[in-house]
């Protein structure tokens, strides 16, 4: 299944140093990119943590936020830290003088400090969990809406297809009818042959029609793949886009040229829609 790369993954940390939330936010980007946000008690985990998301994440542009939110630590914390900093007064001679704000802010970071990557590990890989679960869901609305617009422009194929058939006939019989207005001739003269040949060169559509059902196949077929398929979806809608150019460019018919903007409209949508996925 399809992943979108827009999408947003929560958690949070409580340990004894206070609590923290995770976020970690993706956005469409050709290639991967990581940005680390990130208090310091984390900085010693920069590494560990940008392998973690290259293990969810293969494409985009990966936003993870760490933020420390503001908590008082316990009574018996603030009585450690008030024996520590009264005995090391004692033992350079001075006078203790010990605010209540001061034992908050060090016993805070004495509990903060050693923060290990167990402790982090699992409330890290719920933030890509949750991350991961929206990207399938989105993932899962781009594969119905490319699917249905994929659909359109087979139907429109068939009707394009349907447009080209006696085209060759049918152009033979508008030039002899000219040309019989001008001089005397016949429905086999070799100059309506040759005019003919050279239109049939430049007017027949089955090479294109043929590619264009192709890369339709090939589309389908890569939503149904495990894995980044972003990169290669957006070449065959290009592809698409070329032959439905190429299509136009032959089209002699008004009612088939219209079929073919039509069809030229839900490609461009697929090529947007391509950009967001992994």
């Amino acid at each position: 299944m399809i992943k979108s790369m827009t999408a947003y993954g929560r958690a949070s940390i409580q340990d004894r140093g206070g609590f923290f939330t995770i976020e970690i936010v993706s956005i469409n980007k050709k290639s991967l990119d990581m940005n680390l946000s990130i208090p310091r008690e984390f900085v010693h985990l920069e590494v560990v943590m940008r392998k973690w998301l290259r293990e969810k994440v293969a494409r985009g542009m990966v936003t993870c936020r760490i933020t420390k939110e503001s908590q008082l630590p316990s009574s018996e914390n603030l009585k450690a830290a008030k024996a520590h900093w009264e005995k090391v007064a004692e033992e350079l001679g001075i006078k203790s003088t010990l605010s209540l704000e001061f034992l908050v802010n060090h016993a805070t970071e004495a509990q903060t400090a050693g923060i290990s990557e167990e402790e982090v590990r699992g409330p890290f890989f719920e933030a890509l969990e949750s991350l991961d679960s929206m990207r399938l869901a989105e993932g899962h609305a781009l594969e119905s809406d490319l699917r249905s617009r994929l659909d359109s422009i087979h139907s429109l194929l068939v009707e394009v297809e349907k447009s080209h058939e006696g085209i060759l006939e049918m152009y033979r019989e508008r030039l002899f009818s000219k040309m019989v207005e001008v001089v005397e001739i016949e429905r086999d003269d070799t100059r309506i042959l040759r005019e003919a040949a050279l239109f049939a060169e430049k007017a027949d559509a089955t090479e294109e029609i043929v590619r264009m059902k192709s890369h339709i196949n090939q589309f389908l077929s890569r939503l149904d793949d495990c894995g980044p398929v972003g990169k290669r979806l957006d070449f065959l809608a290009q592809e698409m886009f070329r032959e439905a150019q190429t299509l136009c460019a032959k089209s002699t018919k008004s009612e088939s040229l219209q079929l073919l903007v039509e069809m030229k409209g839900e490609i461009e949508k697929i090529r947007e829609q391509v950009q967001n996925i992994e």
